[in-house]
């Protein structure tokens, strides 16, 4: 396994991460037989991607390109996630939603909603 020094956060497989999580990826397994064809796809080190479907099978974005590979075949690529504090990743849509829902109420607007 080829490793290079991209080390901008935490190292993760490609498979076990969520819809939205955005990496580098960072090494590829070369004893799994699915890493040929990745490399094919054009996954390599160094290439930024983006998961932008979480099932089977995840819905990658590679290099401008989106790409379908089964849950089993990206076991073989690891990437490293950039750590970050986003609001959005912490406090989910609806709380704001419901904040938006207070303020109105604050404000004597509730007859309107």
């Amino acid at each position: 396994m080829l490793r290079l020094g991209l080390n901008i956060g935490m190292q993760t497989l490609l498979s076990s991460v969520r819809c939205g999580t955005k990496g580098v990826v960072t090494a590829l397994d070369d004893f799994l037989p699915a890493t040929k064809r990745l490399r094919r796809l054009g996954i390599h080190e160094g290439m930024p991607v983006e998961v932008l479907h979480g099932d089977d099978p995840m819905m990658i974005l590679c290099h401008r390109s989106k790409i379908a590979v089964s849950r089993d075949s990206l076991d073989a690529v690891t990437i490293s996630v950039k750590k970050h504090s986003c609001e959005e990743c912490y406090f989910p849509a609806a709380f704001f939603n419901l904040f938006r829902f207070k303020t109105k109420l604050d404000s004597g607007s509730a007859d309107k909603i």
